[in-house]
């Protein structure tokens, strides 16, 4: 299978997560060093220290762009993040 690049900000890849979903992704974070504002925090800075945050957050933001609350995870606090905003997710197992 030939490999294919996307790069963009993560709004710009989720506006293919119907060509990705269920391949195989590789997510590599890149500074931001084109941004005229110095400021802005990149997502590997935000998350820094939190062992897994980044995952969890690629997991939120993909299952809600195709609207799926069910998420299989083994992680036991998976409970405390919200789909939409307000709604708990349907953690399978």
């Amino acid at each position: 299978m030939e490999q294919q690049t996307f790069e963009g900000t993560w709004e710009e890849i989720l506006l293919r997560a119907s060509e990705l979903t269920g391949r195989r992704v590789r997510l590599i974070i890149l500074t931001n060093e084109t941004s005229s504002d110095p400021s802005t925090d990149t997502l590997d800075k935000s998350l820094q220290g939190r062992v897994g945050q980044s995952q969890f957050s690629a997991l939120v933001a993909t299952a809600e762009t195709l609207n799926q609350r069910q998420i299989f995870t083994l992680d036991r606090d998976f409970h405390i993040y919200r789909f939409r905003g307000n709604q708990s997710f349907e953690v399978v197992p």
